[in-house]
């Protein structure tokens, strides 16, 4: 018997089955780009964002853009941004006031220091003079242990845990 026209039907067939999954399968394909391009561009937002924020320039996201699945996410970036900008005005204020604190007594010793050096004076203004001058000094020591305490306790929060065996300890 011939087969010939069903074959050829069947060829057709299988040909346009073909041609119309392989539009599909371009179409799907398509279609993932644009949604993972949609899904991608608010962390590409973010992400911006973030990178160009440094010390001195550290800014909120505005969650108005972002998608509502985003929303926790901005929120925890703004809080994180206002704890650094409060660490970074405490940290510049204890810097100024650190400063301002050292150079006080430095300008006292200096002056008291030239003064008594100006004429010839006895003795007991010369002990008197380097008495004070150690007294500062002290004090200057105890305010720089204080700021070195400060950087030790900052630092010690960021050390890496070690685990211990608490029975073989």
């Amino acid at each position: 018997k011939n087969i010939n026209s069903s074959r050829e039907l069947l060829n057709k067939i299988f040909n346009n089955l073909f041609l119309l999954s392989l539009g599909g399968l371009i179409m799907v394909i398509l279609y993932a780009f644009t949604v993972s391009k949609s899904l991608l561009k608010p962390i590409i937002q973010i992400t911006d964002k973030l990178s160009n924020m440094n010390e001195n320039y550290l800014t909120q996201i505005d969650k108005n853009n972002l998608p509502v699945e985003f929303h926790p996410l901005s929120d925890s970036i703004n809080t994180l941004t206002n704890k650094i900008q409060t660490y970074v005005k405490f940290k510049k204020e204890l810097f100024i006031g650190a400063a301002h604190e050292l150079k006080t007594p430095l300008a006292v010793m200096k002056l008291k220091n030239e003064v008594t050096l100006m004429k010839k004076r006895e003795a007991s203004k010369y002990e008197e003079t380097l008495k004070l001058s150690i007294e500062q000094i002290n004090d200057m020591n105890k305010m720089i242990s204080s700021i070195l305490d400060i950087g030790r306790q900052e630092g010690a929060q960021f050390e890496k845990p070690t685990e211990l065996d608490l029975v073989q300890f």
